[in-house]
């Protein structure tokens, strides 16, 4: 596609960058992506049920709340960017991750935009972050801009703008041009 707007470009090979990770839980069996944790939680949960062992280890009952939100149709990741979890990775942490690989692909990449697939949750803490709101959960793969113009610096707070002259200084907007904030499961980083 992009070729109908008069572009070039060359697609390298996919890789897995660690900083661009789901958010973990802590587990018996070590951190987990907290959607891999769900088979473990399932398990634990049925024996405690069928036997009942007394009560629940904390990073079960933690788990258990979050899956408990997904479940009765509401938002778990405003539960987990709101509430003070002792066995889930704190929402500062993805956004510590997140720059850590955004300068690090700025190094390695300059000039260049990269294309980052990644679950909503981080992405959704990196925006709170930014904009100094949580701007809700994100469509499908609604993509998210970061652009590093220069030096990077942090992201201005408040809304998103889509005026042309904030876009050539740099920062975040909503990809798409529907003037909310921006937020969703990818993220295109520019390096200058």
């Amino acid at each position: 596609q992009v070729a109908l707007f008069g572009r070039e470009a060359s697609i390298s090979e996919i890789t897995a960058m660690e900083e661009f990770r789901n958010f973990q839980v802590s587990t018996p069996e070590g951190m987990r992506d907290v959607t891999q944790a769900f088979r473990l939680y399932l398990k634990e949960m049925e024996r405690y049920e069928r036997t009942s062992l007394g009560e629940r280890p904390h990073w079960l009952v933690e788990v258990d709340r979050f899956w408990g939100i997904q479940q009765g149709g509401g938002d778990p990741i405003t539960h987990w960017l709101t509430m003070p979890l002792m066995h889930f990775e704190p929402p500062v942490a993805c956004v510590r991750r997140f720059w850590s690989g955004l300068l690090r692909m700025h190094r390695e990449t300059p000039g260049n935009s990269v294309v980052v697939a990644t679950h909503s949750g981080p992405i959704r803490a990196f925006a709170t972050w930014a904009f100094g709101y949580d701007p809700g959960e994100p469509f499908n793969t609604e993509a998210v801009r970061v652009r590093l113009i220069g030096h990077p610096r942090i992201m201005p707070k408040g809304p998103p703008t889509h005026d042309p002259e904030q876009a050539a200084r740099g920062g975040l907007s909503r990809a798409g041009g529907r003037g909310a904030p921006a937020r969703g499961r990818g993220a295109r980083c520019r390096g200058g």
